[in-house]
């Protein structure tokens, strides 16, 4: 089906010598006449309607609360549309009471075309949708491609050859799209103005800035696009920032967090993730798989994960109309919200069910290098009281996922495109450190399973947890524990 709006003001007939109790009754036959006219051409109007099933706009679905561009709420929000407004609850606490220390921002890259290799010549460009944002773009690149820029950005050798930002060009399976990066722009931005007037960018301490980014284009352009309006406008205070390279896309990059078995791991949890949805008996499957079969774009996509990421890809944020099978049955934005809601519901599933699954191991691997590492900034901040901290580890969904799971964090899963985890610690009037956990601009600190409802989470607790509870939670110790395959995992529900 489709929407077809049909605007019929502005135009008057006369039709004359039609007077109500006069003398032209004979003008009725062709008024009757018109009226006739205009009932078979809105059966024509409907027939045209019916035979057109590939127009869809997204306005039959979601009709409440949709955007000016005429989708939903759900799928503005999944792609991160750029006429959204970022805003949060970072930094916003008691200034008087805590003094901010020290953050980290762990996120996701912004919009990408889809990984399942397709013909994306159809796709004529990755510029933005809108205008003015392809002028914020170019306005972008120039500052990324400047001088200036040059001199305050410096990156690991790995990193050396790869582009600052995306190509508006062409589309490419995985690379960021020219939006992806406006997306990170946004959220530095939104950072920058959130933390500017806070202690932690108080001229009197020193501040060290810590960049980790996983091996691949589209974060390294997330993390360039993020710097350039998070840190790169406070020059007086930031002369320089350094990217580092890890090869892993949980950013370990030290002794503590290596674990060889993490990448077999996650190749099997997909394996395990996939046979669960093909052996579901549900509805949903068997009307899923009859479509995506038979839609050339979707063919090749089993899991509806891999469904998702090409709708999301292909059609929704670069804002196509939804694809049609060859048999006339079109995918709909309320199957893609079912197909959502199975992920997200399967996802948990799979994590609370103990040695059924590998998901448990998997994600406390994958979360402990960056727990560990605010761990350890809360024990710089300690040693060295005079410097603050920032830390930035640009990812994948499969990096935010896991430190949302193992917290205990509900979520949708995936995680949107530019998906921010943000850890703020805090110092009191009385001398104790604090932990305050951000998700996507809401305050999560209250729902950490170690913290007991509190708003600030002690900092000593949540270490606890990085350090030892994580592990506990599966029958271990410590990392090097969990990341040995001969050693079972004994799952409980001891935090620390």
């Amino acid at each position: 089906g489709g929407v077809v709006v049909v605007s019929g003001g502005g135009a008057e007939s006369k039709i004359g010598g039609w007077r109500v109790g006069g003398t032209a009754m004979p003008r009725l036959h062709s008024i009757m006449r018109a009226l006739a006219y205009l009932v078979l051409l809105a059966l024509c109007i409907h027939l045209i309607l019916s035979l057109v099933p590939t127009l869809r706009t997204g306005l039959e679905d979601y009709d409440d609360g949709s955007t000016a561009i005429g989708t939903s709420p759900l799928t503005a929000e999944l792609c991160q549309y750029l006429e959204l407004k970022e805003t949060g609850a970072e930094g916003v606490v008691d200034s008087e009471e805590y003094k901010l220390k020290g953050m980290a921002v762990v996120f996701r890259h912004g919009e990408r075309s889809p990984i399942v290799k397709d013909d994306l010549s159809s796709h004529h460009d990755c510029a933005p949708f809108r205008d003015q944002d392809r002028k914020s773009f170019k306005d972008y690149t120039e500052v990324v491609n400047s001088s200036e820029f040059a001199r305050f950005l410096k990156v690991d050798k790995e990193f050396e050859q790869y582009p600052l930002h995306p190509l508006t060009s062409e589309c490419s399976p995985g690379n960021l799209t020219a939006e992806g990066a406006l997306q990170l722009s946004r959220l530095g931005n939104h950072l920058r103005r959130a933390y500017k007037k806070t202690e932690l960018f108080n001229e009197e301490n020193r501040l060290d800035v810590k960049v980790v980014v996983s091996p691949y284009r589209r974060t390294f352009q997330s993390s360039v696009a993020l710097l350039s309006s998070f840190l790169f406008p406070l020059k007086e205070l930031v002369d320089e920032v350094h990217v580092k390279y890890s090869n892993e896309t949980f950013h370990c990059v030290d002794a503590f967090c290596v674990c060889p078995p993490a990448l077999g791991w996650r190749l099997e949890y997909e394996k395990e993730h996939l046979a669960y949805f093909l052996n579901d008996t549900s509805e949903l499957r068997e009307r899923t798989q009859r479509i995506f079969a038979n839609i050339d774009s979707t063919k090749a996509s089993d899991d509806p994960f891999k469904m998702m990421d090409v709708l999301l890809g292909r059609y929704i944020c670069r804002r196509h109309p939804l694809p049609c099978a060859k048999g006339g049955e079109c995918v709909s934005y309320d199957l893609f919200k079912e197909m959502l809601m199975y992920t997200t519901r399967r996802g948990a599933e799979m994590f609370n069910a103990g040695n059924s699954f590998i998901s448990a191991r998997l994600h406390t691997a994958e979360a402990q290098a960056i727990l560990g590492y605010v761990a350890r900034m809360g024990e710089e901040l300690k040693e060295r009281p005079h410097t603050n901290r920032i830390k930035i580890f640009s990812g994948h969904d499969t990096t935010v996922g896991p430190l949302l799971r193992t917290l205990r964090i509900p979520y949708v899963d995936f995680p949107r495109y530019a998906s921010h985890l943000v850890f703020e610690v805090y110092h009191d009037r009385a001398g104790n450190d604090h932990l305050r956990l951000v998700y996507n601009g809401h305050d999560r600190t209250a729902e950490l399973p170690f913290c007991g409802g509190k708003s600030m989470c002690p900092m000593n607790t949540f270490t606890r947890f990085a350090r030892s509870g994580i592990f506990a939670t599966l029958g271990f110790s410590n990392a090097t524990q969990l990341c040995d395959p001969t050693l079972t995992p004994q799952p409980h529900n001891a935090y620390v």
